[in-house]
């Protein structure tokens, strides 16, 4: 622009001019992801394994959380120890079906079952929920991260206008 001449941009070439922040950060995104691929490929099997396991553990736990029932038994459990008798007799279901949400949570290794004569008492499992606990704090950890770039980016954005 020289002097009072007004330059006319045309809004497909500032549309792409605004994109190329977001492109540049994109592919700094995608070489974060293509770097953390090539560490994972490049652990040893047992570590591969190990990390399997985890993820299976994760799996139980999160499957076993999902239902509104079993939720209810941990909740049960807080107060201690408890006969599965006792758990089930205020619940909609059958015993039977008590039982199978039981067997669930002891597969997720939430609670532990022990058995006293006829009885059998249900407590939780105290590290039952460690690793879930974990993986969400390292993805709220991450998603924080993320989400206060995008701000300090759009404040930045903001300020140029």
């Amino acid at each position: 622009m020289h002097g009072g001449a007004v330059e006319v941009v045309r809004p497909e070439r500032a549309a792409r001019a605004a994109l190329i922040p977001a492109r540049v950060e994109h592919e700094v995104i995608n070489d974060q992801l293509r770097t953390a691929r090539e560490q994972v490929s490049q652990r040893p099997a047992a570590v591969g394994a190990l990390k399997m396991v985890e993820e299976k553990t994760l799996d139980r736990a999160y499957a076993a959380l999902a239902d509104p029932t079993r939720r209810a038994l941990l909740v049960a459990l807080r107060n201690g120890r408890a006969r599965i008798s006792d758990l089930a007799e205020p619940l909609p279901m059958t015993f039977a079906g008590v039982s199978r949400h039981v067997g669930v949570l002891e597969e997720a290794g939430l609670i532990r079952r022990e058995v006293r004569g006829r009885e059998h008492w249900l407590s939780v499992e105290p590290d039952g929920l460690r690793q879930a606990a974990l993986w969400i704090s390292e993805q709220s950890s991450f998603w924080s991260l993320r989400a206060d770039a995008l701000a300090d980016r759009l404040e930045r954005r903001e300020r140029q206008t």
